[in-house]
């Protein structure tokens, strides 16, 4: 039966498939269970005071010059007083996730790779990097925390699948393209500073490269390089950055430090990374897939990048999402940085594997087979399990499983219904505000449980006092 079920290749893939969504399903699960927290209600507090456009323009001047993020953070369905939709963001946001990186596979693939195998590769980078980021609250389940930091790499992935499938052709098509891409780099560097530098480094290769090989998209890399290189500065130069800065001391702007630290987290982070079993098993079983798919690839007849460059690259794109924080801050900054560098890191670390495999080919006529029967049938169901249940995922299923999710939701509409009467009552300020105890880690932040005016005060936006 089972030598019957592993001859018929559509079913294993079908099944395998299967078994990586199943690692998803907890997360989207838990986007029904999402609460707002600490600057979700600062952000809505702001703008009803100030208004949309006026919070614009003071965050510049007085708190930071991420233009579009803060365009999006202080624009949420909570500011509607949404709960419903806040959660539907956070479902989004999983779903945008998978999408982008499905696009980003198709373009690299392209009709080297049948739908139903490109769709599994997108599965399992979504899954992995839902697995072992390190802090998937801050990815998924904290709006302010995914528009910032999660989006930026979602844009950063649909950018480059828009600029790999497009062609060199000039007229009304081609122009739409770059302007497109122009938008998106943009958004891309208006979101966070770690995807702005990401962003910066490969398109400033991909330009130099291009202009070397004289490639025919050269002028369309110079484009994006100088638009890249524009918003930066918009970001940069902005006042808010220094009054910010202002509260971080003693070690900002001090290079040595930055660098040393920077390079001891890519290090450490690295190790963390590459250690977990689905990213080793992926490895092994990627090898020989890409021997098969490296000659059909067109990128890889186009790009031609030596694999030591292409992977030196991919150091100093780690590199860079730590060494922002440091030099702007003296500090590591929080756990969300890194998701961003996580998350472009396992799509770099497997695009390099083709590059390691085509060259490999190319150069040294080096084969690699596929690997026998068994492998598989011990590697990739351990994979699934792996991916299933350990790490963020199994966080994710115990708090499911123990309701402790569910219990939250009920915790959370009792929170609501004392301030909703509160401000019903013309006393928010005084409220008792009942403290959950039994957090589901999974979907809530370290600093879930703090305090804030501005909760109260979102509360007397939603909800005015009765008139006696």
């Amino acid at each position: 039966m089972l030598s019957q079920l592993t001859s018929d290749k559509s079913i294993v893939q079908k099944l395998v498939l299967a078994g990586l969504i199943g690692s998803l399903l907890p997360y989207l699960a838990l986007t029904f269970f999402t609460h707002p927290a600490y600057d979700d209600y600062c952000w809505v507090v702001l703008t009803h005071k100030l208004g949309y456009l006026a919070v614009q323009k003071a965050l510049y001047k007085t708190f930071i010059g991420r233009y579009f993020s803060t365009s999006l953070i202080t624009f949420t369905p909570l500011n509607f007083g949404s709960f419903a939709g806040y959660k539907a963001v956070t479902l989004l946001t999983i779903l945008l996730t998978l999408v982008s990186v499905y696009l980003f596979v198709d373009a690299v693939l392209r009709s080297s790779a049948t739908r139903l195998e490109k769709l599994i590769g997108a599965v399992f980078l979504t899954a992995l990097f839902s697995n072992q980021a390190p802090s998937i609250a801050e990815a998924y389940f904290w709006v302010t925390g995914n528009l910032v930091y999660q989006l930026g790499g979602i844009l950063t992935l649909l950018f480059f699948a828009l600029v790999i499938r497009s062609s060199a052709r000039s007229g009304p098509i081609g122009l739409a393209r770059l302007l497109i891409g122009c938008a998106l780099i943009a958004a891309i560097v208006g979101t966070n500073e770690t995807s702005m530098l990401s962003l910066a480094v490969v398109v400033f290769a991909i330009t130099v490269k291009s202009w070397i090989a004289r490639s025919d998209k050269r002028i369309s890399w110079l484009v994006f390089s100088v638009v890249t290189i524009i918003c930066a500065s918009i970001v940069i130069l902005a006042p808010g950055n220094a009054v910010r800065a202002a509260y971080y001391q003693p070690h900002k702007h001090v290079y040595l430090y930055a660098i040393g630290m920077s390079l001891k987290q890519e290090a450490s982070f690295l190790f963390i990374w590459l250690a977990n079993l689905s990213f080793i098993l992926a490895t092994i079983i990627s090898i020989p897939i890409a021997s098969r798919l490296a000659h059909k690839i067109d990128l890889l007849k186009h790009l031609r990048v030596h694999p030591v460059f292409s992977s030196f690259l991919l150091l100093v794109i780690v590199f860079c999402g730590f060494f922002g924080p440091y030099w702007g801050m003296g500090t590591m900054g929080q756990h969300r940085t890194v998701n961003t560098v996580f998350f472009l890191f396992i799509i770099g670390w497997f695009v390099n594997l083709l590059i390691w495999v085509d060259y490999s080919e190319q150069h040294y006529q080096l084969k690699l087979g596929a690997l026998p029967k068994y492998v598989y049938v011990i590697s990739v169901p351990l994979l699934i399990i792996n991916l299933l249940f350990t790490n963020n995922t199994r966080t994710a299923i115990a708090d499911l499983t123990s309701l402790r999710a569910y219990r939250f939701e009920v915790a959370m509409k009792e929170r609501y219904s004392r301030f909703a009467q509160c401000a019903r009552a013309g006393h928010t300020e005084d409220c008792p505000r009942p403290k959950i105890t039994d957090l589901p880690a999974s979907i809530t932040t370290p600093y879930f449980e703090e305090d804030l005016s501005c909760e109260r005060e979102f509360w007397q936006y939603q909800v005015p006092p009765q008139s006696h």
